[in-house]
């Protein structure tokens, strides 16, 4: 049902949760996150970031412990933005890195990356909608209103969240973009068409019985469907800038945030028709300002020219305009990522309004001769007792592949990988005697990371 005058309270939707996959990105890039044993963030890195996220609070069943950015990571890890990377030796923890697909990801544009989001979120039950709200069916007798917390209606053993999420957005795309809708009679239709649109999937006999007992009653499909679907309409598709809110006139501070009244933004209609923008390559953007302070703004989402100077920049803030900073240990950690300062200073001078400020330059310089870098690498030592063998050993073809190498005279490395008895056997082949010494560690996968 369309209404006739706009809500009296309207929450404007932004693509928040874009802003805030870019914030953590940032901090992957700037900060040392080794997850714990069960996966999480530690709870010190979470405070930290916790600030400059913007999106709705993930908050455990009867507990104050806010799962957001966790939550986000999850999302991430599973995107293949980020991933977990694991030393090839025992006793050092793993971390966050930036994944294979995060340079697709940097090039897309808004509408591009809120496509292959809004993919992921009716694939992915690890993306909690949540929504602390108070909802009545105004068809009730008496004041019979409920207060739920989503994490408790996942406890459904018969609910199906991704079939809901199906069934929401089909419903979603018989709407007008831009017309304010009454979320009460979007829940009606949902029940008159589809009121097992939130259920598993069920014997033919069964479905037609359970689906004559839903039609039977609003009021008890309303108890047990109703707070599922607008708990997406209040967080993830609200944060992902798909639906505007609306909200009555006078609730009191501490009521529950609750809409009655929902919106479908441009950005939305273009997601619910289905299409998604292909990524073309363009020149790139001036939309970049660097100030002789440091500071970085950005006064449009720029997404592309945003991915290119998060590797060395510090997050101040990350919205329709976004602040950044270069500081020393920003730029450190970029280099750390792979870049030089040459690199770094040219990524600025082709996306920046004017040129460069020269204190800009110079101190940039100047901080990347303190950048101090190093290689840790597991090796495997053959000694011998004079040079002549350490040549033999060296120009054997089977040792090419362990990278055989003479690190000092009558001294071969082999890569730290290296199966042992096979070494063993390479060595007795080419006709030399073998005595072991010191403690070999047990066989692992050879790793392309490194650590700093």
């Amino acid at each position: 049902m369309q209404l006739e005058t706009a809500p009296a309270v309207i929450e404007q939707a932004e693509t928040t949760m874009i802003y805030d996959i870019a914030t953590l990105v940032n901090a992957v890039y700037q900060l040392a996150i080794e997850p714990t044993k069960d996966g999480r963030v530690p709870k010190r890195i979470t405070k930290k970031l916790y600030p400059q996220m913007k999106g709705m609070e993930r908050t455990q069943y009867m507990g104050d412990n806010d799962m957001y950015v966790d939550m986000l990571f999850e999302i991430m890890i599973a995107m293949h933005l980020i991933t977990v990377v694991k030393p090839p030796v025992d006793n050092i923890k793993a971390r966050l890195q930036v994944g294979g697909k995060i340079a697709a990801w940097a090039e897309c544009d808004v509408a591009t990356q809120t496509y292959l989001l809004l993919d992921h979120w009716q694939k992915d039950l690890h993306w909690d909608d949540v929504g602390e709200l108070s909802m009545s069916n105004d068809e009730w007798d008496g004041d019979m209103s409920s207060r739920y917390e989503f994490e408790s209606w996942n406890w459904g053993f018969s609910i199906d969240n991704l079939a809901a999420r199906t069934t929401l957005l089909t419903h979603l795309r018989e709407h007008v973009p831009g017309q304010w809708y009454s979320i009460d009679a979007l829940l009606h239709d949902i029940w008159q068409a589809n009121p097992l649109g939130s259920r598993r999937p069920m014997s033919a006999q069964a479905r037609k019985s359970e689906e004559k007992k839903a039609r039977e009653s609003y009021k008890k499909w309303y108890n047990y469907n109703a707070i599922n679907y607008v708990c997406m309409l209040n967080s993830s598709l609200h944060e992902l800038g798909i639906v505007d809110l609306g909200f009555q006139k006078g609730t009191e501070e501490d009521d529950l945030h609750t809409p009655s009244a929902f919106r479908i933004t441009p950005l939305g209609a273009q997601m619910l028709e289905g299409k998604r923008v292909p990524v073309t390559e363009t020149t790139p953007t001036r939309s970049l300002i660097v100030q002789p302070s440091f500071e970085l703004l950005l006064l449009q989402l720029d997404l592309p020219t945003l991915y290119k100077i998060l590797p060395f920049t510090q997050v101040k803030q990350i919205s329709v305009a976004s602040q950044l900073m270069l500081t020393q240990a920003a730029l450190h950690r970029g280099m750390a990522s792979g870049k030089t300062v040459d690199q770094i200073i040219q990524i600025l001078e082709e996306h920046t309004q004017k040129a460069l400020p020269q204190n800009v330059v110079y101190t940039l310089q100047d901080w990347s001769k303190l950048y101090k870098e190093t290689r840790l690498s597991m090796i495997m030592l053959i000694e011998t007792p004079n040079e002549s063998i350490a040549k033999h050993i060296a120009t054997q073809e089977r040792f090419q592949r362990w990278n055989v190498r003479e690190i000092a005279p009558c001294i071969l490395a082999l890569d730290g990988d290296a199966n042992l008895q096979e070494v063993r056997n390479a060595l007795e082949k080419a006709g030399v005697t073998i005595h072991l010494t010191g403690n070999f560690p047990k066989a692992s996968r050879s790793s392309s990371e490194h650590y700093y």
